[in-house]
């Protein structure tokens, strides 16, 4: 992941929430088809993580596995009041502006506990997203902070 092992097992035993959009978009699909990657596939990612990973049974963690849109589902639930809500879902080619908008980051920032830490991995090879989020932070009185992890091999 690029991380510290320190970082990592802070985050492993702080995180509450971690929220996972993956779809495709394809508007001339089948319905079938479009119905079996962007709902069955998470069904089939939950059932590999519990299969093939321990992390889920290991965790002393309280799991509740919620399938959907992250953002519609987060709507819907009461203020959670995570210490952080990490969001990755801007990497490949379609990416979820719905998601950087106004109205989602007060949707998020009101799951967070006071001190909270909304985390977004913002990674995208066509799209610089930092102005944006650096924008919504603004917006909401809160700051943005960039952390930057070089790759491995990528020189500083």
């Amino acid at each position: 992941m690029g991380l510290s092992k320190e970082i990592l097992e802070e985050l492993r035993s702080s995180c509450d929430v971690i929220i996972n959009c993956a779809a495709s978009i394809d508007f001339n699909a089948r319905i079938d088809f479009a119905i079996d990657s962007n709902i069955h596939g998470s069904c089939r990612m939950l059932e590999l993580a519990r299969s093939e990973f321990s992390y889920l049974a290991d965790t002393p963690a309280r799991i509740v596995p919620v399938l959907g849109d992250g953002r519609l589902m987060l709507e819907r639930e009461p203020p959670q009041q995570f210490d952080l809500l990490a969001m990755d879902a801007f990497s490949g080619d379609s990416v979820p502006t719905h998601l950087l908008t106004l109205e989602a980051m007060k949707t998020y920032l009101g799951h967070l506990r006071p001190d909270g830490l909304l985390a977004v991995h913002i990674t995208n090879r066509y799209l610089d997203m930092r102005p944006v989020i650096a924008a919504a932070a603004h917006h909401h009185g809160k700051t943005a902070l960039l952390y930057d992890v070089a790759s491995e091999g990528e020189a500083d």
